[in-house]
């Protein structure tokens, strides 16, 4: 019994350390990795360590600490003092640079203050699965706040969050905040229905798997694509064109004439921000997606937008201290710019976490058919 109380204790501090821990910081123009917070972290917590300490208590090698180490002092992040009892040790302190880094503010509003007006934002999501719901609020209250971002366009192949509380894609519903809609799925963007019919925004309807090809076209910065796909439907050119009304004039889609067979010439469209959503993410920024219901296009469109210059956003539940498994790792840490927490997100249209769900657990058959009702619902 006092041993299963202490293990529930340990468990909720680290989680609560964890969360306080990732929320002091913020990305910056000159921010930390996650390993770097991790390193200043320990240091500060340890007191003054020599170079050896600090290496003994991360059990890494003395050379590995030392390179952790420079990076930090070069970045103004921590100081080396020669100590007073043996000349030969040096002492580790994190500086104001650091202490003022670590109380300026919540990550996520940090992460969406940097996205511009006008900029092309994408999402990978459907429904709640995958969804990144503090993006939506934190985008809000900017725009309330401040009246930015402004004309965004938003990009995304699937219908984004649920109904009620969690119509989320309402928060960006603010007048002048969306210019242009680019989806595969129209009905959860309901809520931009009367500004496309009356013309005051553009709208634009692809086929999902159009755009799940346009943004791995995006990744290999190629212009385009061909397919049938769309061929005598609203995305053919002689129809519609994939535009929803008159004002939406872009040319995305051009229909092309290949060995006496048409095909339609899907044009890229290259995202300047993408908002993603994993489990997990380790002190490399490696997001890995072990409580996910899938994972979808978030690897082809962290591409995407990283090889377009753009930022890359990711919404974790936790923060773990050990280097992830290679091959669990899903979105790479050298595609990400920023990251958050959300411990309470959900895993789909319903709240909390079903191990069936993730594959962490086979359902028998006889529930298979219930389950899917019941996220349906």
């Amino acid at each position: 019994m006092l041993e299963q109380i202490v293990k529930t204790a340990y468990k909720e501090f680290t989680l609560r350390f964890y969360h306080e821990l990732f929320a002091r910081f913020q990305d910056q123009e000159t921010g930390l990795t996650a390993a770097e917070i991790f390193a200043a972290e320990a240091i500060r917590a340890l007191g003054s360590p020599t170079v050896n300490e600090f290496a003994d208590f991360m059990h890494v090698s003395t050379p590995n600490a030392a390179y952790k180490i420079n990076s930090l002092v070069r970045k103004g992040y921590v100081e080396k003092t020669r100590s007073a009892q043996d000349k030969r040790e040096y002492l580790l302190h994190v500086t104001q640079k650091y202490e003022t880094y670590c109380g300026a503010g919540d990550r996520v509003q940090s992460a969406v203050a940097r996205i511009r007006d006008g900029a092309i934002v994408s999402f990978n999501g459907i429904g709640m699965i995958g969804l990144a719901e503090q993006f939506f609020l934190a985008a809000e209250a900017r725009f309330l706040s401040e009246g930015h971002p402004r004309n965004l366009t938003l990009y995304s192949a699937c219908g984004l969050g649920g109904s009620g509380e969690n119509a989320y894609i309402t928060r960006l519903a603010h007048p002048g905040m969306v210019s242009r809609a680019i989806v595969g799925y129209i009905a959860p963007y309901a809520v931009f229905a009367p500004a496309i019919l009356s013309g005051e925004m553009e709208g634009y309807n692809l086929p999902q798997g159009i755009i799940s090809t346009n943004y791995r076209a995006a990744a290999a910065r190629r212009p385009g694509f061909l397919s049938k796909v769309g061929l005598h439907t609203s995305a053919d050119p002689r129809q519609q064109g994939c535009a929803l009304n008159d004002r939406s004039r872009e040319k995305l889609v051009e229909l092309r004439e290949v060995d006496g067979e048409e095909y339609l010439f899907y044009r890229t469209v290259y995202p300047d921000v993408c908002v993603l959503r994993g489990t997990t993410a380790d002190p490399g920024g490696n997001i890995t997606f072990e409580k996910e219901v899938n994972v979808s296009d978030s690897l082809s469109l962290a591409m995407a937008v990283h090889n377009n210059g753009g930022l890359v956003m990711v919404q974790v539940e936790r923060l773990s201290a050990v280097p992830a498994d290679p091959k669990d790792v899903r979105v790479p840490g050298a595609l990400v710019d920023c990251i958050w927490l959300s411990p309470d997100q959900w895993q789909s249209n319903r709240p909390g976490y079903d191990p069936y769900l993730s594959g962490e657990c086979r359902a028998p058959e006889e529930m298979v058919e219930k389950m899917c009702r019941d996220n349906l619902t």
